[in-house]
């Protein structure tokens, strides 16, 4: 079913789940109230620990589901099939991920796209349970543009005014995105072009010392 994508171990664990979810409802479909069920199912993925650390758990969603689309008697044989919901925030994933300029498609990239279908179960469940939106969308979007491996890199090479530099660089963002444009209009440096020079200052005067 899920072929075509780039899913990572964890978000096709957490499709996988979600059509055991589906299954264990007694429903032959696959919902976006399954899928979230699925990502939570999962939880050693970022996407389910983000919802934890805002005070959403498993049993809680599950109760919540079933007060909301009941108990289905449907006798399972063969494939699950996706509703055109659940279709749409799949295939918006994986568009979200590429636009990201990302190679594969990850439990935080199905949460973002989900919160993003105002209209479905899974959306109303989370409100239901008072969770803030566009917070776990901020979160979500962190854990997706945060430049890990970068920092990784600086911290195993002992690299502490570059690492500080990205830190502070991401935490700007998206405003030094828009400052970042302003500065190439008027040919000033952009971005990071600026730590080169610190380190040469560094480099040359206070080792120096």
């Amino acid at each position: 079913m899920f072929d075509q994508f780039r899913f990572t171990d964890n978000s096709r664990k957490a499709l996988e789940n979600a059509q055991q979810e589906a299954r264990a409802m007694g429903f032959n479909y696959v919902g976006t109230e399954h899928l979230l069920l699925g990502i939570l199912d999962v939880a050693e993925c970022q996407a389910s620990q983000i919802l934890s650390q805002m005070g959403v758990d498993v049993e809680t969603v599950r109760k919540d589901v079933v007060r909301l689309t009941g108990q289905g008697d449907f006798q399972f044989i063969g494939d699950m099939q996706l509703t055109p919901r659940t279709k749409n925030v799949i295939e918006s994933t994986n568009r979200i991920s590429r636009s990201m300029g990302h190679d594969f498609v990850g439990t935080e990239h199905m949460l973002v796209t989900m919160i993003h279908e105002t209209s479905s179960v899974a959306t109303r469940v989370l409100v239901d349970l008072k969770v803030d939106l566009n917070a776990l969308n901020k979160a979500l979007l962190e854990a997706l543009l945060a430049p890990v491996d970068t920092m990784k890199a600086l911290e195993a090479a002992g690299d502490n005014s570059a690492r500080l530099a990205f830190t502070q660089e991401f935490k700007a963002a998206p405003f030094a995105l828009v400052w970042d444009y302003y500065c190439a209009q008027k040919d000033a440096g952009v971005g990071l072009s600026w730590l080169d020079q610190v380190k040469a200052y560094e480099r040359d005067v206070l080792l120096a010392r």
